[in-house]
This record gives structure tokens, sequence and C-alpha cells, in this order.
């Protein structure tokens, strides 16, 4: 209602299912508002409206021409039962307020007349939510009441004549996807560059249908116009995170194909931390880490990529309530979120376009509520998957605690294409399984539970589905998309979740069984943080990696001890949509790493590609910052359905099969890229040699556990046996397992390590992991860490050191490109290339071929440098800043 109409009209509040009611009325241009029991009397909020119309003028006296003081009379106050005085005076006496206060009714002050209006729509609360950018659609958010739709207009400030002037129309990119200016009457509306500094304002007027009681015809009913001043309109960053992906705007895919987008958007309560602030996103402007600025770009960053499903981790319930589910809905997707188990007010959101899918069903899974709260045999037997890990939750107490603390939820949404199940043609329903799995460096077999489950719990849902909905799907089986932050980084050997996920098995040896078996919830020594229950823990805001909790989680001994693994298997054929060949999606100051996946299911879906990460170069620092509102990078995949007579996975590699091949023929050659761990795992565990890459120059390797893989190092390079062979592993607690340490000051080895440093100690008698058969009757034993992540990854994953020596035959010069040894590329299992080696800056051809820096660490409080190699002066600065003395030979 206008301002014009609210003056004719008694609005009338109803509150049902409670005992009172509220009447407004703008009498003498004053608002007058009353609460009033319903079964009181009407007489007595007449008597009150009649006092109040009545109020005496300033003086307190009305004076005459004549000037004496006269009482202002007061006026009738009635309610009739019609539009009108000629329908029935209602007895005030007799008449209850629920009866009186009805639609239709006329209240009459004197000569003024007022139509009665029961629970008419009116605005509640009317907001936009985060900074205004121009180029990035504005939605606001509001709150209303009995209101069927919302009429809306946006304003500028006229610079001619001051005044609030509505914006016009433009036929600009009608999704906001380009920055083109909405109608100026559309809920939503993109600021143009011309508005930089400058505010606007947007109204909201609700409508709400009615019928007219008498006559039958229905109207619209408008409430109150309600409005808010936003900005002033800010400058958005140099180039949008979505310019720094693609070379041009990505448009809405087509049937039979569909986008679908994982994205950790960063929330918060995460990134507002002192510790966030101060250290994990120090680099980032403290302005860019608020979630005025962040929201608004992650907003528009999701609008760039036109997915078709979205699914989203750490998102913040405020900002799916008050941006992101309004927001995506004018823009035509719909979506549902799950919070985490806990007190945090974070979780996932999933959303679909309505144009292209519709829902049938969702599930939300908390998973605690599936694992045993002890290890009582009670408490397994009625857990729902309690009795299948029956032998795991007895080896480990600890492990039925942390699954009863951990917040991870996975949320299950079923969705159906669009139109009659006689136009779907090759698609079919779709089961969208999102999920933010549990950090800890230490858990990694916490979060292969987590995965197993989901997959056996989806199974389940889309059976149940089937079973009751079977026509709303078609009768066709669902396809399996399974996205999220899987905080499983490949670097560190390839964790059993992605196992699970890529080879469909994982048997009960698998290494992270063995690496969990240490882990307890809450142990700070292993850097937990325990922050109650649910809260913080799901590696939220840091880097999702675990910053800085490698250095102090030792890694087993032994078996012994061991978390009891288990042979799991998926009922699904999944695949990575990207192949997991990314370096990472995670990059912040002191982690970088791949932990965000779509996968999907190769039975009925093919993948025709991914939007690139972009490089380390291209994002020019540390996430988050101006330019990209999280510390992750969205994964998009174009899938698209399979028809029954396609079997050709054209989105996939040509040398798939070629990678896959178990029987890893000799002469292999690879890119040395995480996702062909595997290939060396196997070629390792067959005993094989393999050529690899360092920081320094190539080598090739084998299980230094073997005493047939030592010989066939030897064998390859023609190496006399009376020259002792290297080792390698993957992180400097690993030392400790085979070479005596103890002697050595504090945090030396953390500091020499990684790099092109090879440390000489003392040898422990440990023929588990270091063969016999390696420099036999030598007590010592050289120790490298390369500084290359592929290597390290490789030792992570067959848990075991590698021998490693240079990829040449004796006497020849060290190779820094494939091409340089191919005389003994031949002999290997595989040779993982990543071209030309040694581009250190500053560095000689010679000290590119010169190898690591060897120093004799044997000796308490001193060294002795064996070889120079490449890093002679920073690791004798190191040394000598720890305090060890230089040793002469005579020493």
């Amino acid at each position: 209602m206008s301002r014009l109409e609210s003056e004719r009209m008694a609005i009338v509040r109803s509150f049902p299912g409670t005992p009172s009611l509220s009447i407004q009325v703008q009498i003498a241009g004053k608002m007058r508002n009353l609460d009033r029991p319903k079964d009181e009397m009407v007489e007595k909020p007449l008597m009150r409206l009649q006092k109040t119309a009545c109020q005496k003028p300033k003086g307190g006296k009305k004076k005459s021409k004549e000037g004496r003081a006269e009482d202002v009379p007061p006026p009738a106050v009635s309610l009739y039962g019609g539009p009108d005085d000629s329908f029935p005076l209602l007895d005030p006496a007799t008449t209850s307020n629920e009866m009186a206060w009805r639609d239709g009714h006329t209240l009459k002050v004197g000569d003024a007349a007022y139509e009665v209006v029961v629970d008419p729509p009116f605005v509640e609360r009317l907001l936009v939510h985060g900074s205004v950018f121009a180029g990035v659609p504005a939605v606001p958010y509001v709150e209303t009441a009995d209101a069927d739709r919302i009429e809306w207009q946006w304003y500028r400030i006229s610079p001619e004549t001051d005044d609030w002037v509505p914006c016009a129309v433009d036929e600009g990119d009608d999704d906001g996807g380009d920055g083109g200016e909405r109608a100026g009457s559309s809920r939503s509306f993109v600021p143009r560059q011309s508005d930089i500094g400058n505010k606007l304002m947007v109204s909201c007027t609700p409508v709400q249908r009615r019928v007219n009681t008498v006559t039958n015809e229905p109207y619209d009913l408008k409430g109150f116009t309600s409005s808010v001043v936003v900005g002033p309109v800010v400058a958005p960053p140099v180039s949008f995170a979505s310019a720094g992906r693609s070379s041009r705007p990505l448009s809405k895919t087509a049937h039979p194909e569909f986008r679908v987008m994982s994205y950790n958007i960063l929330a918060d309560q995460y990134a507002s931390t002192d510790r966030a602030k101060d250290v994990l996103f120090a680099h980032c402007p403290s302005e860019c880490l608020e979630s005025q600025y962040r929201r608004p770009l992650v907003f528009k960053e999701i609008l760039d990529y036109k997915p078709d499903v979205a699914c989203l981790q750490e998102v913040d319930a405020s900002a799916f309530d008050m941006l992101l589910r309004p927001g995506l809905l004018e823009f035509g997707m719909c979506g549902v979120y799950t919070n985490k188990a806990g007190k945090v007010k974070e979780g996932s959101a999933t959303f679909w376009r309505e144009d292209r899918f519709r829902v049938v069903d969702t599930n939300d899974m908390e998973m605690r509520r599936y694992f045993p709260k002890d290890a009582s045999k009670a408490s397994i037997d009625a857990a729902p998957l309690g009795p299948a890990l029956r032998l795991m939750f007895e080896s480990s107490p600890a492990l039925c605690e942390a699954l009863q603390k951990v917040g991870t939820i996975a949320q299950l949404t079923l969705l159906v294409p669009s139109g009659p199940v006689a136009a779907w043609g090759a698609a079919r329903p779709l089961c969208v399984v999102n999920t933010h799995l549990f950090f800890h460096y230490a858990a990694p077999h916490i979060r292969t539970i987590h995965v197993w489950a989901m997959l056996h719990h989806a199974k389940e849902f889309i059976d149940r589905c089937l079973a009751v909905r079977g026509d709303e799907l078609g009768h066709r089986v669902p396809s399996v998309v399974f996205c999220g932050d899987l905080n499983s980084d490949i670097n560190d050997g390839i964790p059993g979740a992605v196992r699970l996920l890529e080879s469909g098995a994982l048997d009960k040896g698998y290494w992270d069984w063995k690496f969990g078996k240490d882990f307890a919830w809450g142990n700070a020594a292993r850097g937990e943080e325990d922050q109650g229950e649910g809260e913080g823990a799901d590696g939220g805001g840091g880097g999702g990696g675990g910053t800085g909790a490698a250095d102090i989680v030792p890694r087993p001994d032994d078996a012994s001890g061991a978390v009891a693994g288990m042979d799991l298997t998926s009922p699904f054929a999944l695949r990575s949509a990207d192949g997991m060949e990314p370096e990472f999606t995670n990059y912040v100051r002191g982690f970088q790493g791949l932990l965000d996946y779509v996968w999907y299911d190769t039975d009925h879906i093919r993948a025709n590609g991914t939007l690139p990460i972009p490089t380390k170069e291209q994002l020019g620092g540390y996430l988050p910052c101006a330019q990209y509102p999280s510390d992750h990078l969205a994964v998009v995949a174009d899938l698209a359905f399979r028809s029954d007579d396609d079997n050709d996975d054209s989105g996939d590699s040509g040398d798939r099969d070629e990678e896959n091949d178990t029987t890893l023929r000799s002469g292999l050659n690879l890119p040395a890229v995480y996702k062909n761990v595997a290939q060396a795992e196997t070629a390792l565990l067959q005993g094989r040699v393999i050529a690899v890459p360092t920081d320094t120059i190539y080598g090739i390797a084998a299980l230094a556990s073997s005493s047939k893989a030592i010989q066939a190092i030897y064998d390859i390079k023609r190496r006399d046996h009376t020259k002792p062979l290297a080792v390698c592993v993957a992180d400097h607690h690993d030392i400790p397992n085979i070479c005596h340490v103890k002697h050595l000051p504090n945090d030396l080895l953390s500091s020499l390590l990684p790099g092109p440093v090879t440390v000489i100690l003392d040898r422990k008698n440990d023929s588990k992991r270091v063969s016999d058969a390696l420099n036999p009757g030598v007590d010592a034993l050289a120790v490298r860490i390369p500084d290359f992540p592929f290597l390290r990854a490789v030792c992570r994953q067959v848990q075991t050191p590698l021998a490693l020596t240079s990829a040449n035959l004796s006497g020849e010069q060290s190779p820094v490109h494939t091409s340089e040894f191919g005389h003994i590329a031949e002999r290997c299992a595989v040779v993982f290339d990543h071209g030309a080696l040694g581009q250190r800056p500053n560095l000689s051809d010679a000290l590119k071929r010169a190898g690591s820096t060897i120093v004799d660490l044997r000796s308490p409080g001193g060294f002795r440098i064996v070889r120079e190699g490449s890093a002679l002066e920073e690791t004798v600065g190191i040394l000598v800043r720890k305090g060890l003395r230089f040793l002469a030979d005579g020493d």
C-alpha cells in the first residue's frame, strides 16, 4: 500500500493460534498501534481510538473567534459490518475483537472511514547482504509475511536533481554472467562501473492475491513498501576468479551434457580467527578476508561457471540463508543445506539448475550415528555399520571415540532430469553425494571409513528410492556423482579414501590402516586441537592439508598395535573427472595439494573435460586473495550421460589403458605427476626398478627392503657392489626408524631436509625396512629426502625406504633429462619424466649435475663434507648455525 492508501485502512494482524491481535490505524497522520485480546469486547479498543483521536492540540484548548477556550468534542468511533455505513452497525458491548475486526468491515472515526484489512502482506526484514560490487549481481535478502509475490524497484540518485530515480531497464546479459545490468524492476541488479562510489536504493512491495467477498473477483492487495539504501558501490578486483580460469565466459550446457562443480568456499568463521589473519592467511589484506567482501565474489564465481549441479563445502549457515539460497534461486538454481554435526554453524550445500533437474528426494548422513560409541560388543552390534567393522573397532577403542567426535556429514540429493521420462533420452536420475571429510594428518583411516560408509549408504538410498519411487525415476538406476573436499592429498601417497574411490577396493594391509594406529582424539602432542564436540573437527579454514601437523605426528615404527585393517569394496565404478592431474586445489602458505574432487559413475557417465586449474604463476600468490575469495579452487567438470551404444570414454586420456597396465612392460614413459604414483607403487612392489626425477638429477630407485630389487639396481648401472647405495625416505621423521639420530641437535634434520642434501648416519639393524643386502658390512647409511613432491609421495605410498642412485652408468655424467640415459631407461619398468631438471637460479651446468651435497653426521657435535654437490654453502651455513663444527680428516 502507498502511504495514501494506508491512511484509509485499519490493519489487523490476527496471529493465528494466539489469544491476541494487533490493530494499526493512521489517524491525523500518526500511526496508532493497539494489541488487544481476541475475546475482549470491541468497545474497549474503540474507546482507546476515540481518546487518541481527540487529543487536544498544543496549548490544551482550542480558541473560538471571540478568543474563548473551547473543548474539542470527541469524534464518534464505530464499526460497520460491511464496506460502508449502510451496513449494520456492530454492537461494541457484545461483539468481540475477533468478530469485529474482519476483512471488509469499516471503521469510522468521525467523518474518516477506514477499510479493515486482516493480515495484509508486509516486510519483516530487508537488506542487501555483503558489499555491493560493480559487475556483481546484488540480490536483496527479504523476509515477508503473507506475501504471494514481491514487486521490486532499484533506484539511483539523479546527478541533476539529487533525487532517487528508478533504474532503467537494460537489455544486457539477463543472467548476470558477464556483469550486464538486469532490469531495475528485478530483484537482482548488477551495478555499473559508473555507480562506483555512489549509493543505490532498493524497494520491495509485498503483494497478496485475494478474492473480493462481495463480487468474488480476485484482486492484488499490496502491503507497505519497504526500502533500504545500500552501498556505496565499490570497485571489484582487477579481474574475477572465473576470468583466471577461462579465456572466455562459459556457456550453459545442453543435453546430454551437464556441468558439476565442487567448491570449498572457506567458512567465514575460519577466515576471521586471529590465527587465520595473523598466520594462515597473513598474506591476504584483512579487508579481503571479511565476509562482506568474500561472499559476493563467491556468488559471482558460481554464476560465472554456470553449473547444473553445484556442491559447496564450508558454507556458513548465514551465507546460505541470506545470500546463496535466495541469490541462486533468482538465477534458476534450487538448493539444500546440511549443517555439520556439533556446534559449528557451517556445512555443505547442494544446488541444481531447475531447468535441467528436479529433486526427488534428499538424505542427510550424520557419520557419527553409523558407528559404535565404544568398543563393547553391545555397542558394536547396535551400530548400523558396527558389525561389519568389528575387528577394527575391537583393535582400537580410540577409533570408536574419534568417530563419535568427528562432525562429518554427507549430503545425498537424488535428482531426475526435467521433463517427462519419455523425453530424457540418454539421461537418467543422478544421486549426488556432497561431503567435507575430517582432517588430521594421522587419521587417513577415518576418512577411508567415512567414504566407504557413504558409498554403501548411497547404494541403500538408491535401492530404497527405486523400490518406492520407481515411476518417478523412470525405473532407471541412478548414476552417482561423488563430490567434495576429501582432505586426502595424494602428496602423501594415495590415501585409502582415494584408492577406494579410484579402484573400487582397498585391502586390509593398506598403509593408512597402519598409519592411524597412534591417532587419538584430543592428543595435543600430535597436533590435534580438541575444540569441542564437532567444532573445528573437519579441517575448516586451515588450508585443508593440516598446515604444520605433519611435522609433529610420528609415523608408525611397525605394524604392531595398528588398527586392524579391513578389506573394503565400493558398490560403484567411479573415476576422477580430472584424472587427479592438478597439482593442487588448495594453495596456502605451507601447503599446496589436491583435496577437491568430482568423481563420476563410469557405467553411465563420461567426462568431457574440466576447467583448468590456474598455475602458481597465474595465481601470483597464496589463496585467498583479492581475486580468489577462498583458499580452495573450484573443480568444474563437464560430464555427459552415456547412450546405450556409447562405450568410448572419450573424455579420458588415450594413455589410460597403458597407464593402468599392471604388467608394466619395461621402458614405459609416464609424467611424474601424482595420478601416476599408483604405477610407481605397482612396479616397486613387483621388485622392479623405476627411473625418477629428484630435486637435482634423475635417479633410479627400488625397494630398499628387497634384495632382488637392490641387485637389479647394481645390474642396470653396472655398478661395483663395493660402492654403497643411498636410500630415500618421504619425511625427516622417517629417518629415526632406520638411523641413530639422538646425538643430533633438535630440528637439524628438518632444517636440512627436504632438499639437495644427503646425510650419513649410523645405521639401525632393521631388515624389514632396509635389507641386509643393501651395503652389506657397512654400518653407515646415506639418506636423502629430495625436495620433489612426486618422489616423496611414492615413498609414502610404499611405506618403505627406496634405494636410490643416479640414473647413469658408473663413471658417466649424471643426467638432468630423460634423453641422457636411454640405455638405463630401457631396463627400468617405468621412467617418470619431468622434463629438464636443475633449473634452480644461478646454478652452473657443472652444479646442475653435481647431485646432492653429502654430509657425514655420525660424530656428535661435528660434521664432515663427503661431497660438495650443489648445495654446499647453504648446508654448511645450517650446520654451523646449529652449533656443529667442521671435522678434519684426522678428527
